[in-house]
């Protein structure tokens, strides 16, 4: 199961909540009512659906024979609300293939200006295609894994192993645990796009 004991922190009162299917146990459970429930509710016992129908709560089912994940349909959604600054939780689970097309989406999402965080326990994931700042603590680990492609002259601060515009190759790990050296990190590149997975320390 996916750790979310630390979701409320990054929650705010006016967020808008949407829950894909069975993600909707997992909100309840932490004292969360979702605005917006939506997937094939294949996930979703039918006494849950059931008692949550008399709340103020907007339900899309979609047909178990779709071309989307639940995870896709959720992200479109919020996407055509227009929302840019989105915070993802329980992306991992028992199912790899989902994973991975979760955060090849996420590549999709960068380059169209979408900002996608996704939280797993204490580490922080998101692409980046051209600059972002991080904030930690100092003794934080940053892994940069380019996705697809060569991601090219990326330069680092902050970091114990700096990196002055050198290319990352795709399939290699040099890119991988690096450290914070002091409560921010910095990492720009010019070309591709790297997978950054922010793992604070405790």
């Amino acid at each position: 199961l996916s750790d979310m004991t630390n979701a409320k922190e990054y929650i705010k009162k006016n967020d808008y909540i949407i829950c894909a299917d069975g993600g909707t146990r997992y909100a309840l459970a932490l004292g969360i009512t979702p605005d917006i429930i939506l997937g094939d509710f294949d996930s979703l016992a039918p006494e849950l659906q059931e008692t949550l129908q008399g709340k103020k709560i907007e339900w899309i089912a979609y047909n178990k024979e779709k071309d989307e994940t639940d995870s896709e349909l959720a992200l479109k959604h919020v996407i055509e609300k227009g929302y840019k600054d989105i915070f993802l939780f329980g992306v991992f689970g028992s199912r790899i293939d989902h994973m991975l097309t979760n955060f090849f989406a996420l590549d999709l999402l960068a380059k169209n200006n979408v900002d996608v965080t996704v939280i797993e326990g204490n580490k922080e994931m998101k692409v980046i295609t051209k600059h972002t700042i991080f904030h930690g603590k100092k003794g934080d680990l940053l892994s940069l894994i380019p996705l697809k492609s060569t991601a090219k002259k990326v330069v680092t601060k902050n970091l114990y192993y700096p990196l002055k515009n050198d290319d990352l190759l795709f399939g290699y790990s040099r890119g991988l645990s690096n450290v914070f050296t002091t409560n921010t990190a910095e990492v720009s590149l010019t070309d591709g796009s790297l997978l950054a997975i922010h793992e604070k320390a405790s």
